[in-house]
């Protein structure tokens, strides 16, 4: 029998690529006067207690991850060769936090949205601010599975002591860093009353996020992360706001209004940060030539780069449909692309294709006679391009004699309650804001569920082929299943370590003479939906000996999206080293359990 070798440690190709993503994925906000990178030699005071306890990912399964380092920004910033690190602050820290220890809360969601602040001893900043030639604030959050984030101070807002020290190292520091350890935007109204030269949100970066942060302060990697959110002045000015929180049931008001298609839309003067900004330590001219046919439009954008120092820029491709009998957002992002790391004078082009039948909307009432089918609907369809919602131009104009359905569908889903949704009007030229009554639900959805069912596959009994004699083509796959009763296949669907046991009474009971899975371990993954998820990583749970094999932690999923580089995503980088690590550990696929024999 196979002996199976778990690695000790990461693909080795791992540790570098996580620090590059988890520091290109940053989004720099403000850089006033350019004060990043930061020159050589800078001496620079930390403040905030999250320097010594970097919150690598947020809590629950993904946060699960056995490392083989605990990240530090206050040590990666020691480690960073540019860099003169105020020893006599980060010894009060040091010191403050072992008398005054990470609480990890109690139990499962326990681990509170963030960390006791250690209060500013207002002389100690004053004499910092003497010889030192910046200072760096760092402000952490921590949230997750069963644990969601809410508009409270220490959460979605700033706690009394934040507030504080931002107030008292912005009174004594004339150029001030805001670096944000978060999984999703916070509330920046602090901008508003402090004076804050750069703002950074930098995500949590999992294993490598503390070295990424050295990184872009130093000027090694420049950030070049665009919003996946519009940052709005204050959380009552997202739609959902108003609507959320019920303890029985969610009203989804805002339709197809989410996120920057409402604000750019109806209420554009409530945006702080356009969805798709992201500053970086350059600067890039775009020129776009244009190119259609029956099925797309192409965009060919020829990126330049006009600054002195190396950097990365993201083309984005918007539409602007017909507000038609419909009813359409002003913008629709179509398509991105982002250059590779261009060097001052390089030129890149990128290809960015937009296909016209994307740009059709769904007809749920069926007011254009097209019930349950996407139309393109008949009128004037305008294409926008640039480096974010708002810094763009047209660069085509495409037309729709006629309404043309281009996919019949039929209704499988509806609300169950009646409500009032978003809708917009054409007045002139813009687009207003009024409501309509959703279409509910005609259908029963459990009886249309089990009608649109899969074909059942019977039950017959064990017949001792194994998962690994599918993967060698020895086997068909609907055989192997037709093994397995409810009782056997429940577990292994639920994906919960907790019901192995039960898995294997009913194997046994079920007439198993073998183990189905032999020979083929399945890997028990926490997040390996690390491309999407908010807090990501692989749990590697070894079934027999819990010998946990320490491996890495990405960063999490906000900020991979942040990089806006699907290269990296889809087959290039980070997919194909997780794969490499399936690999070394004998593993075909991504299930349920770590099955060893030794």
């Amino acid at each position: 029998m196979h002996n199976w070798q778990i690695p000790k440690g990461p693909a080795p190709e791992l540790i570098p690529l996580c620090r590059k993503i988890a520091a290109e994925g940053a989004v720099l906000l403000e850089n006033r006067q350019n004060i990043l990178p930061l020159p050589p030699a800078t001496r620079l005071a930390v403040f905030g207690r999250i320097q010594t306890t970097y919150y690598k990912s947020g809590t629950g399964s993904g946060g699960l991850v056995n490392i083989v380092k605990q990240p530090s920004i206050i040590r990666a910033l020691r480690m960073a060769p540019d860099l003169v690190i105020d020893e006599i602050v980060a010894d009060s820290y040091t010191q403050w936090c072992e008398e005054n220890p990470f609480d990890n809360g109690s139990g499962w969601a326990g681990e509170p949205w963030c960390q006791k602040e250690m209060p500013l001893d207002e002389g100690m900043v004053a004499a910092s601010a003497q010889r030192n030639d910046a200072a760096l604030i760092i402000i952490g959050r921590s949230a997750g599975e069963d644990h969601d984030n809410a508009n409270a101070a220490g959460s979605f807002r700033l706690t009394a002591e934040e507030n504080r020290m931002m107030a008292v190292v912005s009174r004594y520091f004339a150029k001030v860093i805001v670096a944000l350890n978060v999984g999703n935007l916070i509330d920046l109204s602090f901008l508003d009353e402090y004076e804050i030269a750069a703002l950074l949100y930098i995500w949590q970066g999992g294993m490598e996020g503390a070295d990424a942060l050295a990184d872009i302060l130093t000027g090694r990697t420049a950030p070049s992360g665009k919003l996946t959110d519009t940052q709005a002045f204050s959380i009552s000015d997202y739609p959902s706001d108003m609507n959320f929180g019920s303890p029985t049931k969610n009203i989804y008001q805002e339709d197809i209004y989410v996120g920057y298609r409402y604000f750019e839309t109806f209420a554009k003067e409530c945006v702080r940060y356009p969805f798709g900004f992201g500053l970086t330590y350059t600067s890039f001219s775009v020129a776009y030539e244009v190119q259609a046919d029956a099925d797309a439009i192409t965009v060919y954008a020829h990126v330049r780069n006009t600054g002195s120092r190396k950097g990365r820029e993201v083309v984005q491709l918007y539409y602007r449909a017909p507000c038609g009998k419909l009813g359409n957002p002003e913008r629709q992002l179509g398509a991105y692309a982002k250059t590779g790391d261009l060097d001052p004078g390089e030129i890149q082009t990128l290809t960015l294709r937009l296909p016209i039948t994307q740009m059709a909307s769904y007809d749920d009432t069926g007011i254009t006679g097209y019930p349950s089918c996407y139309v393109l609907e008949q009128g004037e369809y305008e294409i926008y391009a640039g480096t974010n919602v708002r810094e763009t131009q047209r660069v085509f104009l495409y037309s729709e004699a006629t309404d043309r359905v281009v996919k019949k569908l039929q209704r499988g889903m509806a609300p169950v309650e009646r409500f009032a949704r978003m809708q917009a009007k054409q007045q002139e030229s813009d687009r207003s804001l009024c409501y309509g009554e959703v279409p509910a639900s005609q259908i029963e959805p459990r009886r249309h569920m089990k009608d649109s069912s899969f074909t059942e596959i019977p039950y017959q009994g064990g017949r001792g082929i194994k998962l690994k004699d599918v993967y060698l083509e020895k086997s068909a796959l609907e055989d192997f299943i037709a093994q397995l009763s409810d009782e056997a296949a429940n577990p292994v669907i639920m994906m919960n370590k907790l019901t192995w046991a039960t898995f294997k009474a009913a194997q046994y009971a079920n007439g198993f003479a073998v183990d189905p899975f032999e020979g083929l371990p399945v890997v028990f993954n926490d997040s390996i939906s690390a491309l999407s998820a908010a807090t990501t990583g692989v749990t590697w749970m070894i079934v027999g000996d819990l010998d946990h094999g320490a491996l890495a932690n990405f960063p999490a999923g906000e900020e991979i999206g942040m990089k806006y580089d699907d290269t990296t995503l889809a087959t290039q980088d980070l997919v194909r080293v997780i794969g490499r690590e399936y690999v070394a550990l004998g593993v075909v696929a991504p299930g349920a359990f770590v099955r060893v024999k030794h």
